[in-house]
Formats: C-alpha cells, sequence, structure tokens
C-alpha cells in the first residue's frame, strides 16, 4: 500500500479522476465531453512514457522533467478552457490538436529523451511541438490564422505535427531498460 502512494502514476490517474468527477459540482466550471477526453488522453501519455522511460521516479526527478512540464502545460490550458478563462475557447479541432501535440512530444521524450533540458534549444521535437501548440491555440487568444487556414484543418496540422514529433522521437535507438525478471 505504501509503494502505491509513492507512485507517480497512481497520483496522475487520481488527479484526473478527481478533475473529471469533481467538475459536476464546481459552478462555473463546465467541463465537457472533449476536456475530459482531452485530460484523460494527456494522463493517459503521461503514464505510458513513465512506463517506456521512468527516469526521476522521485519529487526532485519529476519536477525536473519535461515529460512532466509538458504534460503540465497542457492539463494548464484545458482546465484554463474549461474555466473559460482563454479570451475565446478552443474549438473542438484545437483542443483535439493540442492534445495531439501534447502526447505525441512526452511519448517521443521517453522514446528518446536527448540531452535534458540542455538539450532542449537544439531538440527537433521541441520546435515541431512549439509550432504544433502556437497553430492550435492561436483561435484561443483571438489571433486569426494566415489566410487559407481554416480551423477544421488545424487538426490535420496536428496530426501531421504529432506524427512528425514521433519519428523523430523513434529515429533513435530507445534506452535498453533492464528486465526485472532477468537476473543482473
Amino acid at each position: 500500500m505504501k509503494s502505491m502512494f509513492q507512485n507517480r502514476i497512481f497520483w496522475v490517474a487520481l488527479l484526473t479522476l478527481l478533475v473529471v468527477v469533481t467538475s459536476s459540482f464546481i459552478p462555473g466550471f463546465d467541463l465537457d465531453v472533449e476536456h475530459a477526453a482531452g485530460l484523460s488522453v494527456i494522463a493517459a501519455g503521461y503514464v505510458v512514457a513513465f512506463a517506456i522511460n521512468p527516469s526521476g521516479n522521485t519529487l526532485a526527478g519529476m519536477l525536473t522533467s519535461r515529460k512532466f512540464w509538458a504534460s503540465a502545460l497542457g492539463f494548464v490550458i484545458l482546465l484554463l478552457d474549461a474555466f473559460h478563462v482563454l479570451p475565446n475557447p478552443l474549438n473542438v479541432a484545437s483542443l483535439s490538436g493540442f492534445v495531439v501535440v501534447i502526447v505525441a512530444y512526452v511519448v517521443a521524450l521517453s522514446y528518446d529523451p536527448g540531452n535534458g533540458w540542455r538539450g532542449l534549444l537544439v531538440s527537433r521535437k521541441f520546435y515541431v511541438a512549439v509550432v504544433g501548440v502556437l497553430i492550435t491555440i492561436l483561435d484561443a487568444f483571438g489571433l486569426s490564422l494566415p489566410d487559407g487556414i481554416t480551423s477544421e484543418s488545424v487538426i490535420s496540422f496536428a496530426v501531421l505535427i504529432g506524427g512528425t514529433i514521433a519519428a523523430i522521437g523513434l529515429d533513435k535507438k530507445p534506452v535498453p531498460l533492464p528486465d526485472p525478471e532477468l537476473p543482473e
């Protein structure tokens, strides 16, 4: 039982469950199906990424983890949108695209962690994710999309960007993890 309370996956699942369940009890917190699904998919992406590469299994390791901060950013943006704090609400296409980009970045980081925070500014995954996030939240801040780009095409861009991030992450062989069933 003690190990369960020290497990990061348990706390992510509990936080997601609490947000989704308590949303029906907080006035003005309209967590619709799209936002609930987005939060759940980001949480699941983080759990999968942590299962693939459980590096930094301490509180300090979590607070320095790019996987954690990318997932936290996704959670915050979705909650701000659900609380109607953003100037314009995210439409379903932008919401879906945002979730795809965040999850692709988090999972790609687990396969190819790169050089940590020092390598962030030279990371192809990071720059592609930044472009993807910027494209998907342009509508939320009332900025118009460039001519010819409709809100419906945002999801196509996000899926393309998510695929690019995943391809970059899978470009290198993942760090081999020890098999717990094999003797050392």
